[in-house]
């Protein structure tokens, strides 16, 4: 549901496709041009680590602000208000993702091509025909959300009672004005990194926002003003958020016209549109799956079993998300260079990309979703003992399926930017009836844990079939040689953590003596493998303040 170094020469440019050749359409993507060699993969590690190094700290502080955000909310309302708090959140969230309409996904693989193919003239036109859509279908949505709150209410909060949902159509109403904002802004922002500038994206949607949800929230707590204002909280920087994004991409934008008046003349705008949509249209359906898979369970668990449940499940699954943080910062450096290489054929150095991220990926996740499996009532007790004792085994369930899931990379990714739209739709549509049908199935007889075992099992579905299509299809693969090291260094850690959980039990010393000792031959593993797992270009790049160089045009 998410890349053999050596030392070679500078990268030779390569050819672009002519029109009417276009990876991504469909079509096999080709091999290098003949007579060309495919360019040394050493600059192209440099390049995806220093884009890691940029992003890893923000996408890390957007994680750890999160859970923040989770642990005031929790302790603050307790499981019944932090329940109420994140089923307005999950629906939120599902609305506006589902209004952006792939349009984001689009530009990180339309912007890095259309300059690649000397085609910057219609960089502008096809933001807007990103930008325009998502507003108006999120603003449609937020009119229908205000005028139905009661109806969805009672749907969400008193399934089980026929209650009205009056009382609690507050909590849905006032979030619907911050959706078409939310969509505009991860459009704007998707602009500027397939513009190659992730800085802003980390500046604004990773840093600023998050950290004003705090400290609006814990202020809101202590001010004790209750689970509707800690609600508003939640969308209010999203407004500062829009306006921010909005003035980047504009300024990003005029330092380019320089490029844009030398590159070829703009197509007619029904191409751009047809080019666009034909690829965005696809994953907006997919985008929509995805966001259900991740939160369609917690209203799910509020509808079947209540508010407090879905506030232990709200904890439990953020907990899981926090670990995300390396799979999202590698997924920003790594998903315009991706689609650069496959426009430009050079196979095998998307190749070398896509493992080394796997095995810097694997690297950095697993002992998080390790730790989780191991010390999962333990790494609970923040949130409260009623979470401990409520939401351990399904934590230890969606740990295990994360191990998974990072250990296959970002091979979605993979598949959008080669220009697989439809399979990622199809692995979609298949992991979200999986979902939804389990959820349906175990919630009432499971409570959370049949909840976390449906996620769990749409994570396997998707990401399998994933897996498949990238090797079969298009012939590329996350395990490469330096695999199996990556793997051996996770198996020391579990016998560490086993050998700590049977000498001191299930405890915080237990946790720290595993930190500590099975950190240390965790660490000095990973270091005797490091040739294998890549870490020279990564570890270049976090001592280096060299930032990413803009894409230039390869022209005609």
């Amino acid at each position: 549901m998410r890349g053999g170094d050596g030392p070679r020469g500078p990268i030779a440019p390569a050819r672009p496709h002519p029109e009417g050749a276009r990876p991504g359409r469909g079509a096999a993507l080709p091999s290098s041009p003949a007579g060309e060699p495919p360019g040394p993969p050493g600059g192209e590690l440099r390049s995806l680590a220093r884009s890691g190094a940029l992003t890893i700290a923000g996408v890390a502080a957007f994680g750890l602000l999160g859970f923040l955000f989770n642990v005031i909310a929790a302790r603050g309302l307790g499981a019944r208000g932090a329940g109420l708090v994140f089923e307005a959140v999950a629906i939120t969230t599902i609305i506006a993702t589902m209004s952006r309409l792939g349009g984001d996904v689009g530009l990180l693989q339309q912007l890095p091509r259309l300059r690649a193919l000397g085609r910057s003239s219609e960089v502008p036109r096809t933001i807007l025909v990103a930008l325009v859509p998502s507003v108006v279908a999120g603003g449609l949505a937020a009119g229908a959300i205000w005028v139905l709150s009661p109806q969805i209410a009672a749907l969400v909060f008193h399934f089980r009672t026929g209650g009205t949902g009056e009382p609690y159509a507050r909590y849905i109403r006032w979030q619907a004005p911050f959706i078409p904002l939310a969509a505009a802004t991860v459009v704007m922002l998707a602009g500027a990194r397939g513009l190659a500038s992730t800085k802003p994206y980390v500046l604004i949607d990773n840093i600023a926002t998050p950290l004003l949800r705090v400290v609006a929230t814990l202020g809101v707590t202590l001010a004790g003003l209750g689970a509707l204002a800690v609600s508003l909280t939640w969308g209010a920087p999203l407004a500062l958020g829009a306006v921010a994004a909005a003035a980047v991409l504009a300024r990003i934008l005029g330092r380019q016209r320089a490029e844009r008046a030398r590159s070829l003349r703009c197509r007619a705008w029904q191409v751009t549109v047809s080019e666009f949509w034909s690829f965005s249209g696809p994953r907006s359906l997919a985008g929509a799956a995805a966001v259900l898979v991740s939160w369609l369970d917690i209203i799910l668990v509020g509808a079947l079993k209540g508010p407090g449940p879905a506030g232990v499940y709200n904890a439990v699954s953020r907990y899981v998300m926090v670990g995300l943080f390396a799979f999202s910062a590698i997924r920003v450096a790594m998903g315009p260079q991706l689609s650069r290489l496959l426009a430009q054929g050079r196979r095998e150095e998307a190749q070398l990309v896509f493992q080394s991220a796997t095995y810097w990926l694997v690297s950095v996740s697993w002992p998080f979703y390790l730790a989780l499996a191991l010390f999962a009532p333990t790494m609970l007790r923040i949130f409260g003992r009623q979470f401990s004792r409520a939401g351990a085994t399904a934590l230890v369930v969606l740990a295990l399926a994360e191990l998974y899931d990072m250990g296959t990379g970002n091979v979605t990714l993979v598949l959008l930017m080669g220009g697989k739209s439809s399979w990622n739709l199809f692995n979609a549509c298949l992991a979200l009836a999986a979902n939804v049908s389990l959820n349906v199935v175990l919630i009432p007889r499971l409570g959370i844990t049949g909840a976390a075992i449906a996620w769990a099992a749409s994570i396997l579905i998707e990401n399998t079939a994933a897996i498949i299509q990238v090797r079969f299809l298009l012939r590329l693969s996350p395990f490469g040689r330096g695999y199996p090291a990556a793997t051996l260094a996770g198996a020391v850690l579990v016998v560490a953590g086993v050998a700590a959980r049977l000498g001191l039990g299930q405890s915080f010393p237990a946790l720290a003596a595993w930190v500590a000792a099975g950190g240390a031959l965790y660490l000095a593993t990973l270091w005797r493998f490091r040739r294998q797992l890549h870490f020279g270009p990564l570890g270049q790049a976090l001592l280096s303040r060299v930032r990413p160089q803009p894409i230039q045009p390869l022209g005609p």
